[in-house]
């Protein structure tokens, strides 16, 4: 069974590398809020019922999977270094987006097992026993284990699936004829292509109210339409409004590749935008950009050589899109409400999806899926 990618057409997706970016996940279909039933207004008794370790919350459910307190928490952990989770302060927006991440992971394993990459019993029962036999070597029963992480048997076999049907499935998909499409489908994003940045910047910090972003915000707008009607050069409207060092230049940046320093936002704008078109506004921790891209000088690095960036790119896309198929049908519920602030948005992704790749109706494994 091969995994094919075929382009029906192209979108704007986020990239983030290394913390996690994701894109909202409530409001989809199936889901709902504070583990309430919509119908009958009464809360889900699973919530409740459900056996768990002592001191564990389920904090959803996707279908009947549950998706615990400490399993959002290790997770966070994990990604900032904390020794453990007593040492992680996770602020409530965070907290939602990893979250939603690892309700990501468990549909797109629920959409796994359906297919022959499922793992069976006996491989995961096998793993099992590999686990107990480290452990007694260094004289440590699963059961103190289990305790000690404050983690039931379920939680074991269901990690344990993940890490067994994962890689078998998303090896099969990334064959290297698909990552040959997918590099000449995302070329400039690998092979060394350079563009010519200016741009214009609308400092905001932290501390500001939302009230004086989105003045800026407006500000750059309006900017945006006068340049775009000739009433302003760029360079003159960077050198009377920029508050960033290259206002002195005109705004010029230089040039810059695919995945320099500058924030993966204005990444992502300027390889999208039209040679000589102002694009934005572009909200960044820095502030409120408007770009302009006035030259491209074209990469000539070969696949192969930047193979390994292709297949992490490629599986975060297979992740994200694996995990769609099962969403539409999936019956997801919260305990609690987790919209969460805009500005939490991009911190936790594993897998984040890459850009200017759209699932088509014949995407999918021959065959099998």
């Amino acid at each position: 069974m091969t995994f094919q990618i075929w382009p029906s057409h192209i979108v704007q997706l986020a990239v983030v590398f290394g913390l996690l970016i994701f894109a909202d996940t409530l409001g989809r279909s199936g889901h709902s809020e504070g583990g309430i039933d919509e119908e009958t207004g009464y809360m889900d008794p699973r919530f409740e019922s459900m056996d768990r370790p002592p001191g564990v919350e389920i904090e959803a459910f996707v279908n009947n999977a549950p998706i615990y307190d400490v399993d959002v928490e290790r997770s966070a952990a994990k990604a900032f270094g904390a020794a453990s989770k007593g040492d992680l302060d996770l602020p409530f927006g965070l907290k939602s987006s990893v979250l939603n991440r690892l309700i990501d992971r468990e549909l797109a394993l629920q959409y796994v097992e359906s297919t022959d990459f499922r793992p069976s019993s006996s491989e995961i029962n096998r793993e099992i026993s590999r686990v107990k036999k480290e452990l007694e070597a260094r004289g440590k029963s699963l059961d103190a284990y289990l305790a000690e992480n404050h983690t039931d048997m379920r939680m074991l076999r269901r990690r344990i699936a993940w890490n067994i049907a994962w890689p078998r499935y998303a090896d099969a998909s990334l064959t290297d004829d698909n990552l040959r499409r997918y590099f000449e489908l995302h070329r400039r994003d690998f092979d060394g292509t350079q563009r010519k940045l200016s741009q214009i910047l609308l400092t905001t910090n932290d501390t500001e109210p939302s009230q004086v972003v989105e003045r800026q915000r407006d500000i750059a707008a309006r900017l945006r339409v006068q340049i775009k009607r000739g009433e302003f050069a760029f360079e003159k409207a960077a050198r009377s409004y920029s508050n960033a060092p290259s206002s002195e230049q005109g705004g010029l940046v230089g040039w810059i590749g695919r995945h320099n320093q500058l924030p993966e936002e204005i990444h992502n704008a300027a390889f999208d935008a039209p040679l000589g078109e102002v694009a934005g506004p572009i909200q960044t921790s820095f502030g409120i950009h408007l770009i302009c891209v006035t030259e491209e000088k074209l990469g000539e690095t070969p696949w192969e050589e930047v193979k390994h960036e292709v297949r992490e790119a490629a599986e975060r896309y297979l992740f994200s899109y694996t995990a769609d198929r099962g969403r539409s049908q999936a019956d997801v519920k919260y305990r609690n409400s987790y919209e969460y602030p805009e500005e939490y948005r991009d911190y936790m992704s594993p897998y984040p999806e890459p850009r200017h790749m759209a699932p088509s109706s014949t995407m999918g494994h021959s065959g099998g899926m």
